[in-house]
């Protein structure tokens, strides 16, 4: 959602890199944002505290306050800008996206509501609103506002967009695409339990999916699937739906979220290769992923407020568990290796052979426990009924519940959620003493509910 603010304030700057940028563009290009955020905040410090100052000029003050997580000045200032224009929808819309990185989520939809009201053909609004309503488990309204997904001015497949839409009626007969019109993979996967839901409930005469390359293995060995499909290949269908629109044609919410053991089904032989490849293995096996990315952390003296990533040297409060040992799911070309972060501890290191979902979906059935600051592995971990514990920042997201430690998308995922925004010890502390409730013995989740 945060990703959205700077269309409330400014313009981001277009800075030149410093003399010495890193190698890595990736880096570069986030470094030198940093310094021109940096430039500006000085720029604009004084001019902005000013009691008579430009409404703009404290706008784009308070975007380079975001930028650098300064976060109490960011509120201050566009507190001050309300406070002279009560009507200001971008300043309400900004605060929102802000102070919902703090779980004030009843907060923040006051401003949006305010916002709506101001601008409602503001889709940046609509969608923040759609993102809040969702995180607040208000399912029927924020599936129906999610529709403003397809208002921007591209989605991934436009020839399946083209064809007749469902809209609930008997299937007996038809041909129905479903396919990802949005978000991530965790999000397909998340929204994948409409397929087999569709399929047993509405009986069409032939189910097709279509996700983005990497998932095609994976939905394609589901029995309950008859063709999988990349976005862009030509599809042959008499209706298509959205995976996320579907939940709006079987009327879903929160408290009917359909929520099997295990949503996805994988290949025999694939189980078998990782039982044989852990099968002297009598400790406690503890799947790890500390990051979402493969660019390396950033020594910018600030964590980054949405970032999922867990501090390199943090992860040596998970070391010292006896009758434990850890299975790195973490891949990266820039990404340290588990052994590295984990001084002391037993690692089984074998990411060289996982080259897809399928890959990573079996070696995570052999495991006992996954511990997961990546929502893509917590996804995938609990659509498999895999024990997980999903680490998560403070402003959390829609599919983990507003003040809950557990989720209905997947029953046996349990959620550790930071008392504090950045504050990543106390997670890890509290996994640690999970950790060792487990490996003494506690089954799950008995062992997380007793923290």
């Amino acid at each position: 959602m945060l990703k959205h603010l700077l269309s409330a304030l400014k313009k981001k700057p277009q800075p030149a890199l410093p003399p010495s940028a890193p190698a890595d563009p990736r880096v570069a290009k986030v470094v030198a944002a940093h310094h021109a955020f940096q430039a500006q905040y000085a720029a604009l410090e004084q001019p902005a505290r000013a009691a008579d100052a430009p409404l703009q000029t404290m706008m784009d003050f308070a975007q380079a306050c975001f930028e650098l997580e300064l976060d109490s000045e960011c509120e201050d200032a566009l507190k001050r800008v309300l406070a002279r224009d009560p009507d200001n929808p971008q300043a309400h819309y900004a605060l929102a996206l802000l102070i919902s990185n703090f779980a004030r989520f009843a907060e923040a939809e006051s401003h949006l509501r305010q916002a709506l009201a101001r601008a409602p053909n503001d889709i940046n609004v609509r969608f923040a609103m759609t993102m809040n309503l969702l995180a607040r488990n208000r399912y029927a309204e924020g599936h129906r506002m999610f529709r403003v997904r397809m208002e921007g001015p591209s989605h991934p497949a436009p020839h399946i967009a083209a064809l007749p839409a469902w809209a609930g009626e008997p299937l007996a007969g038809k041909t129905l695409v479903l396919w990802s019109d949005w978000g991530g993979l965790g999000d397909d996967i998340a929204y994948g339990r409409f397929v087999r839901g569709i399929r047993a409930t509405c009986h069409p005469a032939r189910l097709i999916v279509a996700v983005p390359r990497p998932l095609r293995r994976f939905f394609a060995v589901q029995s309950y699937v008859d063709e999988v499909v990349d976005l862009a290949d030509e599809v042959q269908a008499d209706l298509q739906c959205g995976l996320i629109e579907s939940a709006n044609i079987l009327g879903i919410t929160f408290e009917t979220l359909p929520s099997w053991p295990s949503v996805f089904e994988v290949p025999a032989p694939d189980l078998q290769y990782w039982r044989t490849q852990l099968r002297h293995e009598p400790r406690l096996k503890v799947g790890l992923a500390w990051t979402t990315t493969s660019v390396p952390p950033i020594d910018l003296g600030r964590v980054g407020r949405a970032d999922k990533h867990l501090p390199d040297t943090a992860l040596a409060l998970l070391c010292g568990v006896p009758g434990m040992v850890f299975v790195s799911l973490q891949k990266g070309a820039h990404i340290a290796k588990a052994a590295d972060l984990l001084p002391g501890a037993a690692v089984i290191d074998d990411t060289d052979d996982l080259h897809d979902f399928i890959d990573t979906a079996a070696l995570m059935r052999q495991l006992d426990l996954i511990v997961t600051i990546d929502t893509g592995v917590a996804h995938l971990a609990g659509a498999l009924g895999v024990p997980t514990l999903v680490l998560l920042r403070k402003g959390r997201g829609y599919f983990w519940p507003e003040a809950r430690s557990d989720t209905p998308w997947y029953p046996s995922v349990r959620m550790v959620v930071q008392e504090q925004v950045r504050d990543w010890e106390s997670v890890l502390l509290r996994t640690r003493a999970v950790l060792q409730r487990r490996a003494a013995g506690v089954p799950w989740p008995e062992c997380f509910d007793r923290t």
